[in-house]
């Protein structure tokens, strides 16, 4: 047995809080630092990847901004929030913590770790994470990145799992930690275990600032490192889940108030891989009948000391009534009212395709039409999402448009008009004054009706709907209602749900999607939104299904297709590769067109984010240009460098509105 060198941990800890201020994630609760805002972040990432909880952690603190609000939402509405972060306990834990607080702490956390720890839900982790974060406390917040660390450099083999090993870890880290940024201190060992000391045996050792005194490097012992007890054997359980339908709505059951998923909405579920012909039977002994009852889909989720292993069923109930603790819940109730567990989620997709598609109208919508799925109340003139818009069309400009892509623009240009808000939050948009600031005049459907009718007038040879995302319902119903004489284009971010964009078949000739990214944490860095690759590749998968190849007509204009849009950023050239990689590789010779953009200019708050500080170089160009002429990328647009001016972004004054 190798002997441990604590004193290793000492030594590392100047060397990585250099490495922690170049190489620091840039996180949104740590972007705007208070106890609030590391508490619910730190509570979210228990069990969770960073990616998956930045959407969540923006909805829940644009919602629930303090802990008076958290204290007093209702917690159905809470639990919705919390829907697909699983460990639903740790919600109810939150309030019950928040109301602590504002009783007995006058509303703001606790300042000393101690104190801390007495609220409910808050451990020994996560009260030094607050206390070392917020207020300066010299504690080590230990978690398995810290004790990954840890074994590593000091060569403790010892089993990390073992709670008298973790007692002797977390004093030697108190011993280490910089009394001067004892905060910095704990998210840099966090960093460090994220994304360099990997766990199973693949560390990024050539990276690490630890590498020189790390004891696991020098014995080549980090596959071994650090120690953990075998699991028990998780129990398997075979269950079929049941998706009743009717009148466009979907049964949900509520869960025991006890045992696993406590007190949560279910697709109703039973034991057992059942056939048809079990099905009637299970339904029949809860007083329940069903017809064409089909296979839906399997899945399987593994709970800690448990695995389901799921077949699910659809049918039409054939009456309406239910069993107690039951109700019919259509496509508005189910985004905004009940919380399904991560558990049923694989079926959610099955389920929405026989749900009513939200189409807006009357005096107010549930919405859930694009990927973050906030479930917000939009009426005609408040929105409530992430894009913060009304129910009602908010215009910031109507005109013809000549700086598109040549086939789009052609020699009239494109009848653009621009939506403001946005489901996206990119710290570079161009159009930030509509997409950020909510500029723009609300209109009727039948306004928006005529301004197309002028647009095509004045010679448009197409309608172009510039972000309209968030107005899906809008767009789908004007189209249902006024079919237009020209192409319709659908220009968005690349942000867009494929159940939203299916609703749109038919309607939308012509689809210009951005793909940003094809990086998670760049993703969330810059947009706020680190599930944007796989949604945008979902997307334009989508798109392409519904139009085909591209289609010209007699004097080159795009008639029908996709143009994939991909805008350069500075020092994000490998970026650019990844996308063109994935656009070659993805679709064939004449499927789609690509158009590599060179007009970066650092907008809005790009110059507080140092690499986006400045445009692109044009060595970033001729790198970006080569590739894609190296790819075979050649069916498309290559803007020229020159285009990186200010006077590219459109004046939005309400012209046309």
């Amino acid at each position: 047995m190798m002997t441990e060198h604590w004193e290793n941990l000492n030594a590392l800890t100047a060397p990585l809080l250099t490495w922690y201020d170049l190489n620091g994630r840039t996180l949104p609760w740590r972007s705007v630092v208070t106890p609030y805002r590391t508490w619910v972040s730190e509570i979210m990432l228990q069990q969770t990847r960073v990616s998956a909880v930045i959407p969540y952690f923006e909805r829940f603190m644009a919602e629930l901004p303090d802990a008076a609000a958290l204290a007093t939402v209702p917690e159905e509405r809470l639990l919705k929030l919390w829907e697909g972060l699983g460990y639903y306990s740790r919600a109810r834990n939150l309030q019950k913590a928040a109301k602590v607080i504002v009783s007995d702490f006058g509303g703001e956390l606790p300042r000393k770790c101690a104190a801390l720890k007495t609220l409910p839900g808050i451990g020994d982790y996560t009260a030094a994470a607050i206390a070392s974060i917020n207020f300066g406390e010299p504690v080590a917040a230990v978690d398995g990145n810290l004790l990954r660390v840890a074994a590593r450099v000091s060569g403790c083999a010892d089993d990390i799992m073992d709670a008298r090993v973790r007692k002797q870890f977390t004093a030697h880290l108190n011993d280490a930690i910089d009394l001067a940024r004892p905060g910095a201190y704990n998210q840099a060992m966090m960093d460090l275990g994220a994304t360099v000391c990997l766990p199973n045996g693949a560390p990024k050792c050539e990276i690490c600032p630890a590498r020189m005194m790390c004891e696991a490097y020098k014995n080549g012992l980090t596959e071994v490192l650090p120690v953990r007890a075998k699991k028990k054997a998780r129990k398997i359980e075979e269950r079929t889940v049941l998706l009743l339908f009717q009148n466009g709505k979907a049964a949900l059951r509520k869960r025991a108030d006890t045992g696993l998923l406590a007190s949560l909405w279910e697709f109703p579920s039973v034991l057992g891989n059942l056939d048809e012909a079990g099905v009637s039977l299970a339904l029949a002994q809860m007083g329940l009948s069903a017809k064409s009852i089909e296979p839906a889909g399997s899945a399987k989720h593994i709970f800690t000391h448990i695995e389901w292993r799921m077949a699910a069923l659809a049918a039409e109930a054939s009456s309406h009534a239910l069993p107690e603790g039951w109700v019919w819940a259509d496509r508005a109730a189910l985004a905004r009212e009940y919380a399904v567990p991560n558990a049923f989620q694989p079926f959610q997709g099955a389920v929405e395709e026989r749900l009513t598609f939200l189409t807006g109208g009357g005096n107010a919508m549930i919405c859930d039409l694009c990927p973050r799925r906030c479930g917000a109340l939009r009426t005609e003139e408040r929105g409530l999402g992430r894009c913060r818009m009304p129910e009602l069309p908010v215009l910031a400009r109507a005109a013809l448009h000549r700086w598109e892509e040549p086939p789009i623009s052609g020699t009239r240009g494109s009848g653009t008009i621009f939506f403001s808000g946005c489901s996206l939050g990119c710290v570079f948009c161009q159009n930030e004054e509509i997409s950020h600031r909510d500029f723009g005049k609300a209109v009727t459907l039948e306004r928006l009706a005529r301004i197309c009718g002028e647009l095509v007038d004045q010679g448009a040879h197409n309608l172009n709907f510039v972000n309209p995302t968030h107005y899906a319902h809008v767009v789908g119903r004007l189209l249902e209602e006024h079919p237009q004489p020209v192409p319709v284009v659908w220009n968005s971010g690349g942000y867009d749900r494929v159940d939203t964009l299916r609703a749109l078949e038919g309607k939308i000739q012509i689809y210009l999607p951005d793909l940003k990214y094809l990086d998670s944490d760049a993703a969330g860095r810059y947009s706020g939104a680190s599930d944007y690759p796989q949604t945008a590749q979902a997307a334009i998968r989508e798109m392409v299904r519904q139009t085909g190849p591209c289609a010209f007509d007699g004097d080159g204009l795009l008639t029908r297709g996709v143009v994939i849009r991909h805008l350069i950023l500075p020092g994000q050239v490998s970026q650019a590769k990844a996308v063109m990689d994935w656009v070659a590789a993805e679709f064939g010779p004449g499927t789609v067109l690509f158009s590599l953009m060179s007009q970066y200019t650092p907008f809005y708050k790009a110059k507080e984010h140092k690499a986006l500080g400045r445009r692109i170089s044009t060595y970033e160009y001729r790198k970006a240009v080569d590739y894609a002429v190296e790819l075979g990328l050649t069916e498309g647009f290559m803007q020229e460098k020159s285009s990186a001016k200010e006077e590219y972004t459109p004046a939005f004054n309400l012209e046309g509105v």
